[in-house]
């Protein structure tokens, strides 16, 4: 039986909130989680909630950040009881436990999960239903992931996993503005997401 892990040891902040997210969005597209708990919106709000005290403690100072260290101690128990349902759920299932982008315990590698991918730029091409897409180099990655979403909230894989830093995306709708992301893959599992963009794909 295999154990699910959360993947937040040697995060930042920052990355545990884009981690929590991406955890929730990969939960919601997944057929193996009907109920979770605790749910999707509550581990969300928990995370906007984070998010808030942590921006606010980078300009209040030394109490404000105290009050961000609690948010991240009861972000962590939320998502310590979101694990244990993840891990009833899937019956300790590996395959089952990755849709979720959780990592699996004791994959034989001591690497630690990727940082966050910066420098997400995006242009338009002259060919009618193509973009391409480019980043800073993350160091560790074997390759990356391009998620994409039409309203920046809920995201989905495309077929690309390029292992270069940049890619051309092709048989869009022509004239088609979405929402872009990328986040480096190891051994262990996915690294932090770029912050997302807007790109629109070539139209005549």
């Amino acid at each position: 039986m295999s154990q699910a892990v959360l993947g937040f040891r040697g995060l930042t902040v920052v990355q545990i909130i884009v981690r929590t997210r991406e955890i929730a969005d990969a939960t919601l597209e997944s057929t193996f989680y009907t109920t979770p708990s605790p749910t999707l919106i509550e581990i969300r709000d928990s995370a906007s909630l984070l998010e808030s005290k942590y921006n606010l403690s980078r300009k209040k100072g030394p109490a404000a950040t105290n009050v961000m260290r609690l948010q991240l101690k009861a972000h962590r128990k939320i998502m310590v009881k979101f694990l244990a349902y993840i891990q009833q759920a899937s019956g300790g299932d590996a395959t089952k436990i990755e849709t979720a982008s959780l990592t699996v315990k004791g994959s034989g590698t001591a690497s630690q999960l990727l940082g966050r991918v910066y420098g997400l730029k995006g242009k338009t091409s002259d060919m009618i239903g193509q973009l391409k897409l480019s980043w800073d180099k993350l160091v560790g990655a074997d390759r990356y992931v391009v998620q994409s979403s039409t309203d920046g909230i809920i995201f989905k894989d495309t077929e690309a996993t390029p292992s270069k830093c940049s890619v051309t995306l092709i048989n869009l709708p022509p004239g088609d503005t979405a929402h872009y992301r990328i986040a480096g893959i190891n051994t262990p599992g996915r690294g932090a997401y770029s912050m997302p963009i807007k790109v629109s794909a070539g139209k005549e």
